[in-house]
C-alpha cells in the first residue's frame, strides 16, 4: 500500500512539468525571418505559434503568438513595436534572450533578461518560456485565459504587450466596422465637396475615422491594415478593392453632379 501511494504521489508531482517535457528545446542562435517557411516556432500540439505573424497577405508582419488551428488565427500576445515590421526582419534567440532586428540589422526589440539562458521552449499551453536551466525558467508571454489574471512570477510587462479588450481590432465586428468606414470615406468625399464646398470635409473625415477605430476597438491588426491600404491608394498603388471603389464613386458623383446641375436648371426657370 505505502509503495502504492508514493507512485501515485510521484506521478502527481511530475504532472506539471508534463507540457514542457513534451516540447523540443529551441537553442541559443536559432532564428526566424520575416521570409519564407522558417517564420514561426510550433507548440508540439500545432495549436500556438511564436514568430512572425503576417498581416493580411501584405509585406508587414507582427512579431507575435497565435493560434494555428482554427480558421482566424487570432493573436494572443505581440512584441512592443512601434508599428509592424517589414519583411525581411529577423529575431534570434541569444543567450541575453530574444533581439528583434530590421533586414539592414537595426535592432527594433529587445526582450533580455538579468540572467544568461540556456534555450527557449513553445509550450502547448500558448507559454512561450526563456529558461536556463530545467529549474528556472521565464516566462515570457503566458496565454492569459478570460477571467484570469497574471502571476507574480510572470515578467510579461517587461517584454510583451497584450492586446487589451480597449484597444482590441482583431474581432470580426470591428474590422467590418473599420473597414466599412474606410469604404464611407472614399464614396462620401466627393459629394460633401460637391454640395457643400463650404463644409471642410477634413472634420468629418476625421470624425468618422476616429468613430470608425473606437467602433473597432481601437489600433490593431485592422486598423494597421486599414492604415496601410489608405497608405497605397493614397499614394495611386490600386491596392485590392480600390478600382471597385472609384468606380462607384465616379458614378455617384456623376449622378450627383448631374442631380444638382437639374436643380440649378430648375431654380433658373422658376426666377425667369
Amino acid at each position: 500500500m505505502a509503495s502504492s501511494a508514493t507512485r501515485h504521489l510521484l506521478l502527481l508531482s511530475f504532472l506539471p512539468f508534463l507540457p514542457i517535457f513534451g516540447a523540443s528545446n529551441i537553442t541559443l542562435g536559432s532564428s526566424l525571418s520575416a521570409i519564407g517557411d522558417n517564420s514561426s516556432w510550433i507548440s508540439p500540439s500545432g495549436d500556438f505559434a511564436f514568430g512572425f505573424y503576417q498581416l493580411n497577405n501584405t509585406s508587414i508582419f507582427l512579431l507575435a503568438i497565435w493560434y494555428v488551428n482554427i480558421p482566424e488565427k487570432t493573436i494572443v500576445w505581440h512584441a512592443k513595436t512601434t508599428s509592424p515590421v517589414p519583411s525581411g526582419s529577423k529575431v534570434e534567440l541569444t543567450a541575453n534572450g530574444l533581439t528583434l532586428n530590421s533586414p539592414d540589422g537595426q535592432t527594433i526589440w529587445q526582450a533580455q533578461l538579468t540572467t544568461t539562458i540556456s534555450y527557449a521552449l513553445m509550450l502547448d499551453s500558448g507559454n512561450f518560456v526563456l529558461s536556463r536551466s530545467t529549474n528556472s525558467s521565464a516566462y515570457l508571454c503566458p496565454l492569459i485565459q478570460p477571467q484570469q489574471r497574471l502571476k507574480p512570477s510572470h515578467t510579461t510587462s517587461n517584454y510583451l504587450i497584450r492586446w487589451p479588450k480597449t484597444t482590441t481590432a482583431v474581432t470580426v465586428s470591428g474590422s467590418l466596422i473599420l473597414v466599412a468606414t474606410v469604404i464611407i470615406l472614399v464614396i462620401a468625399t466627393p459629394l460633401m465637396v460637391i454640395f457643400s464646398p463650404v463644409l471642410v470635409p477634413a472634420a468629418l473625415t476625421g470624425f468618422l475615422i476616429l468613430a470608425g477605430f473606437s467602433a473597432s476597438g481601437g489600433f490593431g491588426t485592422a486598423a494597421a491594415f486599414v492604415f496601410y491600404w489608405m497608405y497605397n491608394f493614397a499614394a495611386g498603388k490600386h491596392p485590392i478593392g480600390s478600382d471597385q471603389l472609384d468606380q462607384v464613386r465616379q458614378r455617384i458623383a456623376g449622378a450627383a453632379t448631374a442631380l444638382k446641375d437639374r436643380a440649378e436648371q430648375f431654380g433658373q426657370q422658376q426666377v425667369s
